[in-house]
């Protein structure tokens, strides 16, 4: 990169946020059926919280302005796929029907067309020296463009991908979302390799940093997009997952729809592709299958607010500890049930450590043995790092919760501690007659 570019301001949000802010995991519904459809590819939301969506069925972008619940419909477009909204309020997108991306001027409402390309742009970035960067989803590539000169296909460059479907450091498979750094630095999420990659400016090899190739705490499935808050963290959208991921100094953590469950209830998720901040910090999400668009708030950016108050645990499952049938499983596993007591809600840490491999899950108003997937709330396995769980979750005063410490293998015994902490003080109790507790609640 040059130093005579032009640098342009982004428009899009970057929030400072601590590796401890949590969100509610009970998104609050946006936009419906109406406003989005199933194969919604593409959001985005501008630093004065304008939100636009695009529909590839009905082919058209859509805005809301804060405060306003007014639908602007832009265009009449047959097929789109990528969106990108620029500082000066242009709309960049990709015409799939005839192969190039188009930029749509506001006041004019007129197009140029940008890019003819020979594949559709799943994903589209201008960063801030003025290149258009699209992913060609059939193509297995990344290709830029600046927007300084005029468009010839001399001035479209690859800048990740040799153009051959793989899993090789100089391949992609069927990229989707991208984002570019203000290091120029390109983050492409690999949807068919199960990976994120990053390919520092002017190299040609990626670097895995995330997924499939990686010893990591978290694994992905299918990630389709991909955003960054203002220190340069990840935030991903684990599609198949359906959940949204962030990486902090210890590793990647589970944000919303941390159940393992796809569903249409407020903490759940089915198919999420485009995700997006607002300026506040608050995640915008298209909710696909549900046909919907989530709005998660940010309820704690607070730096290590959680580890203020502390409490443990500590107990043993053994040949004496109650059994069942653990959720999504065939086999009998020793559990133990824990209630979670705090004063007030709050974001709160619950962390596993033991000699086993422990499996945490965590319901809201009961447990139903005889019906492990009722009321889940979340579940995990390693998050906490060798092989125990870790929630990080807000935790509101009306819900009762209950956890369940259980194993990753049928029948497997060992003593286990749990360590809770928070902005408010935290217990955990053990309902030693839980079969009782059950049929009294």
């Amino acid at each position: 990169m040059t130093a005579d570019l032009f640098i342009r301001e982004v428009f899009y949000n970057q929030p400072k946020l601590s590796p401890d802010a949590c969100w509610n995991p009970d998104g609050i519904t946006f936009a419906v059926e109406a406003a989005i459809d199933w194969k919604s590819s593409s959001l985005f939301v501008e630093r004065n919280n304008t939100v636009y969506v695009l529909k590839i069925w009905r082919a058209d972008v859509r805005e809301w302005r804060e405060g306003s619940t007014t639908v602007t419909i832009f265009g009449n477009w047959f097929s789109l796929k990528g969106l990108f909204v620029s500082i000066d309020g242009d709309i960049h997108v990709d015409n799939d029907s005839i192969d190039q991306v188009e930029e749509w001027t506001l006041d004019a409402r007129k197009s140029v067309i940008e890019i003819q390309i020979i594949s559709s742009c799943w994903g589209l970035f201008v960063d801030i020296a003025n290149y258009l960067y699209c992913s060609l989803f059939n193509g297995h590539q990344v290709v830029k463009h600046s927007l300084n000169v005029s468009m010839n296909m001399e001035t479209v460059d690859v800048v990740a991908g040799n153009g051959t479907k793989g899993p090789d450091s100089n391949m992609l498979a069927t990229p989707k979302g991208i984002f570019v750094s203000i290091n120029f630095d390109l983050y492409v999420a690999d949807s068919e390799n199960d990976r994120v990659q990053l390919f520092k400016f002017g190299q040609l090899d990626g670097i895995t940093v995330a997924g499939r190739g990686v010893s990591s705490n978290i694994s992905l499935y299918c990630p389709t997009a991909i955003f960054m808050d203002a220190d340069e963290y990840l935030f991903i959208v684990d599609q198949n997952n359906h959940r949204i991921i962030r990486s902090a100094p210890d590793g990647f953590r589970c944000l919303v729809g941390c159940s393992g469950v796809q569903g249409e209830a407020p903490n759940q998720l089915a198919y999420p592709s485009p995700a997006a901040f607002d300026r506040y910090g608050n995640i915008f999400v298209a909710d696909l299958n549900n046909m919907r668009i989530q709005k998660f708030i940010l309820v704690n950016n607070t730096s290590n607010t959680p580890s203020i108050v502390q409490s443990m645990y500590s107990s043993e499952l053994t040949a004496d500890s109650q059994m069942y049938l653990r959720h999504g499983k065939r086999e009998d596993y020793y559990y133990e049930a824990i209630q979670v007591n705090f004063v007030d809600s709050g974001c709160y840490i619950l962390v596993s450590n033991s000699t086993v491999d422990t499996y945490g899950y965590l319901y809201t108003n009961n447990f139903n043995l005889f019906n492990p997937s009722k009321n889940l709330f979340l579940q995990d396995d390693n998050l906490g790092g060798g092989d125990q769980f870790k929630f990080t979750s807000y935790l509101d005063i009306n819900t009762t919760y209950i956890l369940v410490v259980t194993t990753s293998a049928s029948k497997m015994q060992g003593n286990f501690s749990i360590s809770a902490s928070g902005s408010n003080k935290i217990t955990l109790t053990r309902i030693s007659e839980y079969l009782q507790y059950l049929l009294n609640n």
